[in-house]
């Protein structure tokens, strides 16, 4: 790069990473969340993914978690989100029934 004289910018850090998503889902993100944070995406993908068909375990097994009461707690939180209604009683449920039917299985 040097060579081509082109400018090289600075690695991201977490911590710019952290403070341009906060300034940009301060400018452009309407609704009940008023700032995104690192951690609220990852609650979100989990919780998208599981929705959408993933199972408990291998939600666990993507998020890296060792207790799959973690994994679940995370599944919980999309009651925050108003859209949803009583999806996350529906989902929680599900997680619940999936931990006793696969008696704990990552397999």
């Amino acid at each position: 790069m040097a060579a081509l004289n082109l400018p090289i910018a600075p690695a991201i850090v977490p911590a710019t990473f952290r403070r341009a998503l906060q300034s940009a889902s301060r400018l452009y993100l309407p609704g009940p969340v008023p700032e995104l944070f690192p951690h609220l995406l990852r609650h979100a993908c989990a919780i998208h993914n599981y929705e959408r068909g993933m199972t408990l375990w291998e939600v666990q097994r993507m998020l890296g978690h060792i207790w799959t009461t973690t994994t679940v707690n995370y599944l919980a939180t999309a009651q925050a989100d108003p859209e949803q209604g009583d999806r996350w009683l529906q989902s929680a449920a599900r997680a619940g029934q999936r931990l006793v039917a696969d008696k704990g299985s990552l397999r």
